[in-house]
């Protein structure tokens, strides 16, 4: 789990309860404002899971090598976002083969949250190192090769953990529920395809998005009253990870042209920061 600072601290500013309104947005979502054509929801929903897809898959060579920290958060930043498109896609609990797929990505992302708890440390530590006048030097310098041995640890049991997936299976399955190139899978392959294209009639699309709308703003309002009442670190980063779930579900209903989406990833990204590094 990710390490957050603890905000009991009166000199530290609480998360600020007030933001805009979500509710407003799924109003929006229910007049069915939109910038695609009817009948194209899903297909641009789709497109923009292979998007992320393709961006999830393209970081897994520089995340290998092990030397680069962007790489590693960019990888795990793609897969919540790919997480959160599929979501939309096959509301949970999913099922089937989506399940296991799901796994996968969920599996990869938690596999290098040690790694990057340790570059966002090793980055702290090294600006205090970096400046001319440090106090305590020799026991920041004690720190930060303590977190160089422990990130060599934590990235080879990544390593081995992201070794047991066939990535390139991974992609072709998850890629064959999706849009490609602008066609829809044939439903004739398989039952599963034919109940999937069941699911995507234009008619669901605006009802769907603002059910997984509503389930996730409930969440992310639960936790930010609970951070309020509660600022321990365990429930600060429960509040930064539904921050992230809202705000990248928030991402794809932009898409569609939805009023009021700007504004609040503005303030979900500014609240990301509010509530640290991870």
């Amino acid at each position: 789990m990710h390490h957050a600072k603890e905000t009991t601290d009166p000199n530290v500013t609480p998360i600020d309860p007030t933001f805009p309104s979500v509710r407003e947005l799924e109003t929006h979502v229910e007049k069915k404002v939109h910038s695609v054509a009817p009948g194209e929801e899903w297909n641009k929903v789709r497109k923009l899971a292979v998007r992320q897809l393709e961006r999830f898959l393209s970081l897994e060579p520089k995340v290998l090598r092990g030397d680069d920290p962007g790489a590693i958060h960019d990888m795990r930043v793609a897969s919540r976002r790919l997480q959160q498109v599929l979501d939309l896609l096959y509301p949970p609990p999913a099922t089937g083969e989506i399940r296991k797929l799901r796994r996968v990505i969920r599996r990869s992302r938690r596999s290098l949250s040690e790694v990057r708890n340790c570059d966002v440390l090793l980055k702290d530590v090294s600006a205090r190192l970096a400046r001319k006048r440090t106090s305590r030097r020799e026991i920041w310098t004690a720190v930060e090769h303590y977190l160089h041995q422990r990130r060599s640890k934590s990235f080879e049991k990544a390593l081995r953990k992201i070794s047991k997936t066939n990535m390139a299976v991974f992609y072709v399955h998850l890629k064959g529920h999706l849009t490609v190139n602008g066609a829809k899978p044939d439903p004739a392959h398989s039952p599963q395809h034919k109940a999937e294209t069941h699911e995507f009639v234009p008619e669901l699309f605006y009802q769907r998005i603002r059910l997984v709308l509503e389930n996730v703003a409930k969440a992310f309002e639960d936790q930010i009253a609970l951070s309020l009442q509660d600022p321990s670190a365990s429930v600060i980063h429960g509040a930064r990870i539904a921050t992230k779930r809202l705000r990248y579900l928030v991402e794809v209903i932009r898409e569609f042209g939805v009023p009021g989406s700007d504004e609040l990833l503005v303030w979900l990204r500014n609240l990301q920061r509010q509530l640290g590094e991870w």
